[in-house]
């Protein structure tokens, strides 16, 4: 449901009751309320004109961040090997501006992922936080690294803009930018992952589905 955009906590919420110790519904449930935290969803709310007796189950920023690393943790603490939930728990970290702890979990995703697609996000939301403790070095390396992983993807190369900026670099930050403007204009030969990184957890959902099918299909059709 996650990878169409179908946010419905009931699910993942009974999920819990039936698998309390499960550590993907646990994984699952911090993504949920990640979601719950990006600004999309929170503009929305605030925005959402209801009648008195209906209620969203969508709580402030820092309270979805706060239960999404709280779900994380506990996956963790199942599943310690687990890549990706090393990732998120760093970004929702992040967005609760504890930095230091953020890169100590991305760093921790970046060594254990063996997805390029972990990989290029653990670089390039490590870029972030390294130049947010003042680790300008660290932080261009990070987004260079990104930028390789996925070349006709814009937000390490804004990323690298942006740090250069910040150091008083004005031509390295023009260098950049004119990166940017030298990407193929449309999809799909202009790909940048962060773009789809609010589904990317259920990126495997179909094939999931297919294997829980199977043992229940016709021979001749497995």
């Amino acid at each position: 449901m996650q990878s169409r955009e179908d946010h419905d906590v009931q699910h993942l919420d009974r999920a819990r009751e039936i698998f309390p110790t499960d550590p993907d519904i646990l994984f699952l449930s911090g993504c949920q309320r990640e979601t719950y935290a990006a600004p999309h969803i929170q503009s929305a709310v605030r925005s959402a004109v209801l009648p008195s007796w209906f209620l969203l189950d969508v709580g402030s920023e820092r309270a979805e961040l706060r239960q999404a690393e709280s779900f994380f943790r506990r996956a963790l603490a199942l599943k310690p090997d687990a890549s990706e939930a090393h990732l998120r728990l760093g970004r929702v970290l992040a967005m609760l501006g504890r930095h230091a702890d953020a890169a100590n979990e991305l760093r921790q995703a970046i060594a254990s992922a063996d997805d390029t697609l972990l990989v290029y996000y653990g670089d390039l939301f490590l870029g972030a936080e390294e130049q947010a403790l003042g680790r300008y070095d660290a932080a261009r390396d990070a987004n260079e690294r990104a930028a390789a992983l996925y070349p006709m993807a814009q937000s390490p190369l804004l990323a690298l803009s942006e740090l250069a900026r910040r150091q008083g670099d004005r031509p390295a930050a023009l260098r950049a930018l004119q990166q940017v403007f030298d990407l193929p204009p449309t999809e799909p030969e202009r790909i940048d992952p962060w773009w789809k990184y609010h589904v990317a957890q259920a990126r495997n959902a179909d094939e999931l589905l297919e294997e829980l099918w199977r043992p229940f299909q016709p021979e001749g059709e497995r």
